[in-house]
């Protein structure tokens, strides 16, 4: 019963401010838009805000852009450039086209109903075909803001994909990869489509919402980052909630998923984010009553509710260093919420990351991350955490560990090149008798700017043990990628 006042009095002041804004797009996390304010933040050039949940409005970032506008600072010069192109009042429109060369089939992961193309897994679940693929995309945004106060917006982003399947055949697909209607007053806003939710700021996938799933069609309410009169002492807040469908085929079918984020940074040098996710319903369900509802909300851990919801928590944590010169940052995924002090008993799947933004006209990633046996599956949905075939959680699944390491390299004649490596090992435990599988990688990219156009090349080679969990010699892959990015309105 706390737990709710609490709850119920926090909603409260969330109205309690006077903060204006415009209400605007939302920023796809498809693009590197957040990653660069995040950067230009750290050469001293943007305000503070949130960004650890995404997409996020394109008037945040800009508004965290303006308050510097006119201010010289350092940082690369291809930074500086795109600080120009992020400061446009609304967010354009962009025709995209990518593709992917030698595309391996998709691999599915143990205890979930879902699969995931490893050599590509942050593709937000786009339509994926083995053999070589060329997607084209148009991504339309409209905006419409009324004293500042009242605003409403539309996007759409329908896309083709042709691919040289199984080398042997042409096969080809329409899909619509998202899309939204919104409305809002001041910071408040009511979303309605299909939407890539992510949570967390991990550069090669979040515990949860990791961009490895499709974009999932839900109702959202949220209320933007902003200071609140009361309790400014917090810095920026942000809440959020959205509901929408599991969309699995197998398991409990026409399941929900329910999820309620919560996110603040009271001093620029630390943030935090916490997440309840919470799937229900569907076929073969217990119902829920009406005050199930507000139990869900309030974190309740009654027995008789774990029977009728599957629900887990996240949360993440960034910690700036001296001058903002190095960012550390760290999620968490457990199953339940006890005493602060007894999160850290229970099995726990744990990211860390360190990254150095600031190394001369580069930077430098470190990302290591550890899932438990369990941690997206579940006894009575046992479709676990998915959406439509693809999984809410990490790309690595169930079992497993990866160690990531990633570099931008000088500018080489306004090309701005990048290094990966990374280890991934899947089915670390050998759960239900087969074999893990070990891929060490390398990937060499290189990134060029042409005024609004923007070409992104990407060579990467695998070697793969007991690939797709079956036993044979080891082997090597090898694929290209390509992304050119036009944007225009």
């Amino acid at each position: 019963m706390k737990r709710q006042i609490l709850l119920q009095c926090f909603l409260w002041l969330f109205f309690q401010n006077e903060a204006r804004a415009a209400i605007s797009n939302d920023v796809p996390p498809v693009l590197p838009n957040a990653g660069w304010v995040d950067r230009i933040e750290a050469y001293g050039c943007s305000a503070r805000t949130f960004r650890a949940f995404q997409p996020q409005s394109h008037g945040d970032l800009l508004e965290a852009l303006m308050v510097y506008a006119d201010a010289d600072c350092g940082g690369p010069e291809w930074l500086l450039s795109e600080r120009d192109i992020l400061g446009r009042s609304y967010l354009q429109s962009e025709a995209r086209a990518f593709a992917l060369i030698a595309q391996d089939k998709p691999l599915g992961l143990l205890g979930v109903a879902a699969q995931v193309d490893p050599f590509q897994s942050l593709r937000e679940g786009r339509s994926a075909f083995s053999g070589s693929s060329i997607y084209g995309e148009l991504n339309l945004n409209a905006q419409l803001v009324q004293g500042k106060e009242w605003g409403a917006v539309v996007s759409a982003t329908p896309g083709f994909v042709m691919a040289h399947e199984n080398s042997s055949s042409i096969s080809a697909d329409f899909y619509f990869q998202e899309g939204y209607v919104k409305a809002g007053y001041r910071r408040t806003e009511f979303v309605f489509g299909r939407i890539p939710e992510r949570f967390g700021e991990a550069k090669n996938g979040n515990l949860i919402l990791s961009g490895a799933h499709r974009p999932i069609d839900m109702l959202k309410f949220s209320v933007r980052p902003h200071w609140i009169r009361p309790i400014s002492f917090l810095g920026p807040v942000t809440f959020q909630t959205w509901i929408g469908k599991d969309g699995s085929e197998v398991g409990r079918k026409d399941a929900q998923l329910w999820a309620v984020q919560l996110g603040m940074r009271p001093f620029t040098f630390f943030e935090w984010g916490f997440l309840n996710l919470m799937q229900f319903g569907g076929a073969g369900s217990p119902g829920l009553d009406f005050g199930d509802y507000f139990s869900m909300l309030a974190g309740s851990q009654d027995t008789a509710l774990k029977e009728k919801r599957h629900q887990n928590y996240a949360t993440h944590i960034a910690l700036w260093g001296p001058k903002q010169t190095v960012k550390i940052y760290n999620q968490l995924f457990f199953g339940s919420l006890g005493r602060l002090g007894d999160w850290f008993s229970r099995d726990i799947s744990w990211l860390i990351g360190i990254w150095l933004p600031k190394l001369g006209n580069g930077d430098a990633r470190l990302e290591i991350v550890n899932t438990q046996n369990s941690a997206y599956s579940d006894s009575r949905w046992t479709q676990g955490w998915v959406h439509a075939d693809s999984p809410l959680g990490h790309p690595l699944g169930n079992s497993a560990q990866g160690i990531y390491l990633d570099f931008s390299l000088p500018l080489i004649d306004k090309w701005r090149p990048q290094l990966g490596f990374s280890y991934e090992i899947r089915n670390r435990d050998k759960l239900s008798g087969l074999e893990n599988e070990n891929r060490w990688s390398s990937t060499l990219t290189a990134i060029k700017r042409f005024q609004l156009m923007e070409l992104n090349l990407q060579v990467k080679a695998q070697r793969i043990e007991n690939r797709n969990y079956l036993r044979h010699e080891p082997e090597m892959e090898a694929g290209a990628f390509a992304f050119l990015r036009y944007s225009f309105l």
